[in-house]
């Protein structure tokens, strides 16, 4: 639909300088050779100082190189450092189980995606890698991943919604095993209802134990979507909807239907009552929780460290919906085991 506006327009005789304009002035001599002084002075300044990307002694700025493949090992897996430890844990095992000799070789996470597909396509990289299952999508248009052959078994063994997050086009491209997702955390000393069951509940409790915040729930000044999806799904939004075959269906588009406006009322009302605060963000929501500044906080299995650390007496549940409404769905996401499509024991890895 088109609009129709009424623009005021003011003509004057001459030159005008609004506020914010930038104009030059003439300068006399003097004073241009204040500014040509002046200029010279930060110049010398500036070539004084080191560049802002410019490393301290005895450090580089450059990223960490990718490993070198063990050439001693039957099965190469890459993996970041977090679950190159759990790896580890295992691998003794199943080196005897299986007969043959495992390297678990770490990368850094913020480096594992790309130093993956260019050593793959370089026919340098591991047999696997260790990745969510989002990257699948890259991998498989970049040609460094390979469909994995289990089983209908096997892959029965599954839960439903990890055994569908490694497929693409209809395909199994991993062998998931491990799904994080969005909890509620109770801290138990500030609040008699450990495990609402319901949003309106929730709220509350959280106000009957007196603490300085009901809920942390990571905001921040521009919104936290991943976080909030839990009460949008309640409220009755949704991103995208589904073909006959179950497949998301990029033509249907949630953002702005019905739903998606009943949960942003909701949403909104939470923050008109304080619930949610744009003070809190990822930087802080756990830690608010730890110090005992929050009676529950929302967040993943990646805040339990911080919490059990902090010796919190803390209550672990499903996030609730609101009061009447739908349930409410978090992102699932899911770790997954895939493989190289030029790894050296191709065999070895299925």
């Amino acid at each position: 639909m088109s609009h129709t506006y009424s623009v005021p327009v003011l003509f004057v005789p001459e030159t005008v300088v609004l506020p914010g304009m930038v104009v030059p002035v003439p300068l006399d001599d003097a004073a241009q050779a204040t500014v040509d002084a002046a200029r010279e002075a930060l110049r010398e300044l500036a070539r004084s100082m080191p560049a802002e990307s410019e490393p301290a002694a005895g450090e580089s700025s450059a990223p960490a190189a990718a490993p070198k493949r063990d050439e001693n090992a039957d099965l190469v897996i890459w993996a970041d450092d977090l679950r190159t430890e759990a790896l580890n844990e295992v691998k003794n095992s199943f080196e005897e189980e299986q007969g043959i000799t495992v390297a678990v070789q770490t990368v850094a996470n913020e480096q594992l995606r790309q130093q993956f597909k260019d050593a793959t396509q370089a026919g340098e990289g591991p047999d696997i890698i260790v990745a969510p299952h989002d990257w699948a999508g890259e991998f498989v248009q970049d040609g460094v991943i390979t469909p994995v052959q289990l089983s209908e078994e096997t892959l029965n063994s599954f839960s439903p919604e990890a055994a569908e997050a490694t497929k693409y086009d209809g395909q199994t491209y991993g062998a998931p095993y491990a799904v994080e997702t969005l909890v509620l955390y109770a801290n138990n000393e500030l609040t008699d209802v450990p495990e609402p069951s319901t949003v309106e509940e929730l709220v509350e409790a959280g106000e009957a134990g007196g603490a300085e915040n009901v809920l942390s729930l990571p905001v921040g000044e521009e919104g936290d979507a991943y976080h909030m999806q839990p009460f949008y799904t309640s409220g009755g939004g949704y991103l995208f909807g589904e073909d006959s075959e179950g497949n998301l269906d990029p033509s249907d588009v949630g953002v702005g239907q019905e739903g998606s406006i009943s949960a942003a009322e909701k949403i909104v009302e939470l923050g008109e009552q304080g619930v949610l605060k744009t003070s809190i963000s990822n930087d802080n929501a756990i830690s608010l929780f730890t110090d005992g500044n929050a009676a529950y906080l929302i967040s993943g299995p990646w805040a339990l460290a911080d919490i059990r650390t902090a010796e919190v007496d803390f209550t672990m549940s499903q996030v609730p919906g609101f009061e009447g409404m739908d349930p409410a769905v978090p992102f699932a996401g899911v770790n997954a085991f895939f493989v190289a499509s030029s790894g050296a024991n191709q065999a070895f890895a299925q």
